[in-house]
């Protein structure tokens, strides 16, 4: 896979860890983005299955100046050709409790429990979660 380069691209994580902050305007917009983009990879039948502020990318727009972002690493995704999904990895704190329990799972839940994760950790800088336990 080959993507554009973004060199003044960080991830959610570096960003929020630099100490700078980002105005819930533009979290909210950037949220929405973040929605649209993981809606059309599920549209397109890919499940991204590992969304987490690692892998969400912020950069400056340079035709807008606006915030703008980037969903990257596929790496545990996997083409959608059922309801169910197998459990092949992700990083179990943004990850539902039925994927922790090792049953099978649905893509659009997770999918949505996944974002939430992420929401949390924009508004609060920090994850929702810590362990297995308390997610399940």
């Amino acid at each position: 896979m080959v993507m554009e380069l973004i060199p003044s691209a960080v991830s959610f994580v570096d960003y929020i860890r630099s100490g700078k902050e980002l105005p819930m305007t533009d979290v909210k917009t950037l949220f929405r983005k973040i929605v649209l983009t993981v809606e059309g990879c599920l549209e397109a039948r890919v499940s991204h299955k590992d969304i987490k502020p690692h892998n969400v990318l912020l950069f400056r727009n340079a035709s807008t100046g606006n915030f703008d972002i980037k969903l990257i690493d596929f790496g545990c995704g996997e083409r959608i050709t059922g309801y169910k999904g197998k459990i092949t990895g992700g990083t179990p704190i943004y990850c539902p409790p039925e994927y922790i329990k090792g049953n099978e799972y649905l893509h659009v839940p997770a999918t949505v429990w996944s974002l939430g994760t992420l929401l949390f950790y924009l508004v609060c800088h920090d994850n929702a979660f810590r362990t297995n336990d308390s997610i399940v």
